[in-house]
């Protein structure tokens, strides 16, 4: 697909759904995982890549997954990762933990998933938080497999969008879903909008800071 033919998915539909979207182009020089990455650490993506309606996008975002359930775990490896995608973004550090983001595309359903992915990752090199900005036509399927998976359930006298799961009291994963606004919808695959982070429950991190504040506002 030409470069002309490719919508992009702008920065007004991470502004609507209250987002900072993938921006990490730069590469972190005393980052652990530069070494694991080879010749495709750098190489970088951007939202133009996506076409917003996951229909003719390029076969760059994720070889061999097989659906979401495949990116949403916690034993993920920067050596599986690097063998999946051509384009890898060594994310600045958060905390402790260091992260590779990617572009993702799963499928052309309307119940796929196209955005950003980030897994960060502890000195150990293991995953301790999953990250995910994007869009899809239909979120039934990502909200069963977060309820099973991750027992997120929906947060009583809300609305309807916003799912929650807690260890020892506090939150700990979220997903956020909302409606795109017109001029976002390019087709019945980018009609909702998607914010999810998932953590480690023994990693003692906690939940991000842009999330806490995001749940802070609907209390």
């Amino acid at each position: 697909m030409s470069i002309g033919r490719r919508t992009m998915i702008t920065g007004g539909l991470a502004t609507a759904i209250g987002l900072p979207y993938a921006t990490h182009h730069g590469l972190i020089s005393e980052n652990p995982l530069v070494g694991l990455l080879g010749d495709k650490v750098g190489t970088r993506f951007e939202a133009s890549d996506f076409d917003g309606t996951l229909n003719g996008t390029r076969q760059l975002e994720g070889k061999g997954i097989d659906g979401i359930e495949a990116i949403f775990r916690f034993d993920i490896t920067p050596e599986w990762i690097r063998s999946r995608w051509s384009r890898i973004s060594i994310v600045p550090a958060t905390g402790k933990l260091q992260g590779m983001r990617v572009p993702v595309v799963t499928g052309t359903r309307p119940d796929d998933l196209a955005g950003s992915l980030t897994y960060y990752f502890n000195q150990k090199h293991q995953v301790r938080r999953i990250d995910f900005q994007g869009i899809t036509g239909d979120d039934t399927p990502l909200v069963a497999l977060l309820a099973r998976r991750f027992h997120l359930r929906p947060v009583p006298n809300v609305g309807n969008g916003i799912y929650i799961s807690s260890w020892n009291g506090a939150p700990l994963n979220a997903l956020r879903i909302v409606q795109a606004a017109p001029p976002e919808i390019k087709s019945q695959n980018s009609q909702l909008q998607v914010a999810l982070e998932l953590n480690w429950p023994a990693a003692h991190q906690g939940m991000s800071s842009f999330f806490q504040r995001q749940l802070a506002l609907i209390r």
